[in-house]
């Protein structure tokens, strides 16, 4: 009658009683329902969770299905989805309505995205079955269906799904479709299509991370094209001005790589000078060798250079070519 009447405080106390006192009651299900309501009605949420948790163990049908809602709810609003997809797992298995079936759905396919890809795979295709979704939606589940496609080597069925996000969103969906559609070209070494596409993608999408992204595949291009200063400035660029760890740290890599080549190529190219003498191009002073006292002056400095010899080492290489 309490609860009925919206006097949560004292229906709260009043369940609390029965549910310590009749361990096995008849109504026990019914009372550990009502005062997990009773509880959230007077802002005792963790009262609440761990009434709709006793509920769900004591393996009574009633009131199951609205307890499995409730925490399957409460854990995705707090994104612990380990927790949320048990409970959507169970949703899904004892919906009693199309509502909470496609709830459990969708739910699923973002709860398993991040750790089990398989998963999130499948419920996506069944997400995209479903009758009266947004483009947003759909938008959502094409792009993880086209993620697994692109990380197991099916490029071509990948290039048409992420064709199939672009259609239908402008958002950042779309932002991560094309830059994979600029890399589909630059694949395909279709480099002025991709070039345009990135100078296209900037005006178009105000999404940072898949702009430098496609920065990073510009400079790429660059380097092909042997244009190695448009390539440095598109990397200092990323590094000056995305605020994200991982690119930057990629574009430093690409950055020293450029530099390293440069220095390789300048030094060996310092290696390869030489200078082609001909023998026409000496002029012999013949008269010089017929000097006389030329000639003394010569032999004086290669007498005083001989003395300078140990005798000793004279000796030992000779001893060594007679024991030969």
């Amino acid at each position: 009658i309490k609860f009925s009447e919206g006097n949560y405080e004292l229906a709260n106390n009043a369940f609390s009683k029965y549910i310590e006192r009749f361990k096995q009651g008849v109504f026990l299900s019914d009372a550990i329902y009502y005062n997990a309501v009773s509880s959230l009605n007077i802002g005792d949420t963790i009262s609440a969770v761990e009434l709709y948790l006793r509920n769900i163990k004591i393996g009574s049908l009633e009131h199951k299905e609205e307890s499995v809602i409730f925490l399957a709810r409460y854990y995705y609003g707090k994104q612990d989805f380990a927790f949320s997809n048990e409970y959507y797992e169970m949703l899904n298995n004892i919906a009693s309505t199309n509502s909470f079936k496609r709830e459990a759905i969708i739910r699923l396919m973002y709860g398993y995205k991040e750790s089990n890809s398989n998963l999130s795979y499948n419920y996506a295709k069944e997400v995209v079955l479903l009758d009266k979704i947004d483009n947003w939606l759909l938008s959502n589940a094409y792009l993880i269906i086209a993620r697994k496609e692109f990380n197991e080597g099916n490029y071509s069925k990948a290039r048409k799904t992420y064709q199939r996000v672009q259609s239908l969103s402008n958002y950042n969906e779309a932002a991560e479709a094309v830059y994979f559609l600029i890399y589909f070209n630059y694949l395909d070494d279709n480099l002025d299509l991709a070039e345009q596409m990135i100078f296209d993608f900037s005006d178009e999408y105000n999404n940072d991370y898949f702009l430098a992204k496609a920065y990073l595949l510009l400079s790429d291009i660059y380097v092909i094209r042997n244009n190695n200063f448009q390539a440095k400035a598109t990397l200092e660029s990323i590094i000056d001005n995305h605020e994200g760890k991982e690119l930057v740290n990629i574009a430093r890599k690409k950055l020293e790589d450029i530099i390293e080549r440069e220095l390789l190529e300048k030094n060996n190219t310092s290696y390869n000078l030489h200078v082609d003498v001909l023998e026409d191009d000496v002029d012999y002073d013949i008269e010089i060798f017929q000097d006389s006292s030329y000639l003394q002056n010569m032999k004086g400095i290669l007498i005083d250079s001989l003395s300078n010899i140990n005798i000793d080492s004279l000796n030992n290489i000779k001893q060594n070519e007679d024991n030969n």
